[in-house]
């Protein structure tokens, strides 16, 4: 249909017994943006108007945000909402009132999550429980007076999931300072806390963490066979985990060998057909791996409700996890077998600085080769057993000292020093008269200390 807006579809909730049934859906920046009405009539007014700013090509977060400023000033076109909003902006007529603290910035920034959710620089539950938190610890604080100072001492004092203050991760950090940005936005602030450095995660936290092939098959023994699909379309396709939530059955072709990314997936905006890979001795060309076709044709894929549970789901069967290790796995190996170009297609990164930073050096070819290796069959074959080592003769040692040692100790701890078993103590002692102690001896002395029985034989003469 268009590149920004290629479906909007109105839903009819009326069965839920909602307030709001009527639902307009569509989708951008490869997230479905989701907005209640209470009437039908609503919804297919604010349907036409994002035709009407696809027409005009113009952006629904500017209209917002000019709604939010402009409010009763009967502008509803789209175009003339982003002249008057440029207008304003020139003007500089954003501003924060002076005593507004930050709680206040917090429930402007709801507001405009429930307006317009395609704002949101965070998944919804996640942005709210951070929201929380930071309306518990800053709230009360004047906005117009938080200053990137204050704002870099709060995020240098976040605390971990151990609860250890200061020692908050990079990507935590930086989930804070994108909503500190958005509620201090959201009061007005044209450019809040632009002298505050974006947090950038360490060489450290950098590296790409990925799975060893014994470990993939693990994971997808523990898989439910009807979405084994959508972890092979991880690990051997490295494709993004949101979107194999969207991606539907039609767009994979195991005839072609070829999957159909929509335009409203793609980073520009395009859409996007993924190929094969196909080598001939000279040159290989980059693409989906044959070895995930191999696969497809024994789990084929069909898209899961819910990524996340999948994950919860193997994990407590696996027993471990690596945070997005499924995609960078693949990734990692196909850089050491085939180099940058592959993974810059196959993960479709803006550039190579950024492959070269995520893949460089992290695993041997060796690895790889035993990663594309894999196929359908290892499922269904039992893990290796190793086998037992095979033993070598017993040091038996001379008869008066294997006599002298089972009058000290009993014949099971003779057995371990000697690396064999009590068995075959006996043996030695009946073959060869060697005096043994009887049984239960050992046990007395262990409840009797102070008995003192006299050891009797109980070897019998050899044999013949």
């Amino acid at each position: 249909m268009n590149n920004r807006f290629p479906e909007i579809r109105i839903q009819d909730l009326r069965s839920t017994g909602s307030e709001t049934p009527w639902r307009v859906i569509y989708y951008r920046a490869r997230a479905a943006v989701k907005k209640s009405f209470s009437t039908k009539a609503q919804a297919e007014a604010y349907r036409d108007e994002l035709l009407e700013h696809w027409k005009n090509k113009t952006n629904p977060d500017d209209d917002a945000e000019a709604n939010r400023l402009i409010t009763g000033t009967g502008y509803t076109k789209a175009a003339a909402i982003k002249g008057f909003f440029e207008n304003l902006r020139a003007a500089g007529a954003t501003k924060i009132r002076p005593n507004a603290t930050i709680n206040d910035g917090i429930q402007a920034y709801k507001a405009r999550q429930a307006m317009d959710s395609s704002i949101r620089p965070i998944s919804i539950s996640r942005s709210h429980a951070l929201l929380k938190c930071l309306g518990e610890r800053i709230g009360s604080r004047i906005a117009i007076g938080f200053t990137a100072k204050d704002a870099a001492e709060f995020l240098d004092s976040l605390p971990n999931k151990k609860g250890e203050p200061g020692k908050a991760k990079t990507n935590t950090k930086l989930n804070y300072y994108k909503l500190l940005r958005g509620v201090l936005r959201a009061l007005g602030m044209p450019d809040p806390l632009k002298d505050l450095p974006k947090p950038s995660p360490s060489r450290d936290e950098r590296i790409v963490r990925f799975f060893t092939p014994e470990q993939v098959i693990e994971i997808l023994r523990a898989t439910p066979p009807e979405y084994r699909g959508v972890i092979l379309m991880a690990v051997f396709g490295c494709f993004r985990p949101y979107l194999l939530q969207e991606l539907s059955a039609d767009a994979v072709d195991p005839v072609r060998r070829t999957v159909d990314i929509p335009e409203y997936y793609a980073k520009d905006d395009k859409g996007h057909t993924l190929d094969t890979e196909f080598a001939n001795g000279l040159n290989y060309y980059p693409g989906l791996p044959n070895l995930l076709w191999d696969w497809l044709k024994v789990y084929p894929y069909r898209p899961c409700g819910s990524w996340d549970k999948l994950i919860a789901r193997i994990r407590k069967k696996t027993g471990y996890w690596i945070h997005d290790g499924l995609r960078h796995t693949g990734a990692t190996y196909c850089y050491k077998l085939h180099g940058l170009d592959a993974v810059t297609k196959l993960l479709t990164h803006e550039g190579q600085h950024l492959a070269f930073k995520h893949y460089v050096g992290q695993t041997t070819r060796e690895a790889a080769e035993r990663f594309f290796a894999l196929r359908p069959s290892d499922l269904d074959v039992a893990p290796p057993v190793s086998a037992p080592a095979k033993k070598g003769p017993i040091p038996w040692p001379a008869d008066d000292v294997l006599a002298a040692m089972l009058q000290e100790t009993s014949a099971v701890q003779v057995a371990k020093k000697l690396g064999c078993s009590d068995v075959a103590i006996l043996k030695r002692c009946r073959a060869r008269g060697i005096p043994k102690p009887g049984v239960g001896v050992w046990a007395k002395r262990h409840f009797d200390e102070g008995a003192k029985e006299s050891f009797g034989s109980t070897s019998q003469k050899p044999a013949a």
